[in-house]
């Protein structure tokens, strides 16, 4: 999930780059703006997922974990889909070619740090 969703956050930066919607000037803005939506979209799929498992039984704590880390990792995603286009067109590299490949594999890492760390700190917390 969450590499879908830093590559459409990557995609909608990009664009904006490219029509000067967005200039040197505002960067921060997008990027808070890109941090609200994943907060949203990771909040309306944790709940989902909760509810789905704990419907079906599965314990509360796996319940948790899961829901926590899907909040996290979209939250991640839709940080570095918003800012690695523009560090890249700082840098003079083309946005468009290099954000995808490297958002996809940094998230593929992070969504498991996140995970594991997750689970080992509420387990070692609650446990």
């Amino acid at each position: 999930i969450g590499g879908n969703v830093g590559n459409q956050s990557a995609t909608i930066t990009v664009r904006s780059l490219a029509t000067g919607v967005l200039d040197n000037k505002t960067p921060y803005k997008h990027i808070v703006r890109e941090l609200v939506i994943g907060l949203i979209i990771g909040g309306i799929l944790a709940l989902f997922v909760f509810l789905f498992t704990y419907l079906f039984n599965f314990p509360t704590i796996f319940s948790t974990i899961v829901s926590l880390t899907i909040i996290a990792n979209i939250t991640v995603a839709t940080f570095l889909g918003a800012s690695l286009p523009i560090i890249f067109k700082k840098l003079n590299i083309d946005p468009a070619v290099a954000s995808a490949p490297f958002i996809a594999t940094t998230l593929d890492i992070v969504g498991q740090i996140i995970y594991f760390c997750l689970t080992f700190y509420i387990v070692y917390l609650f446990l």
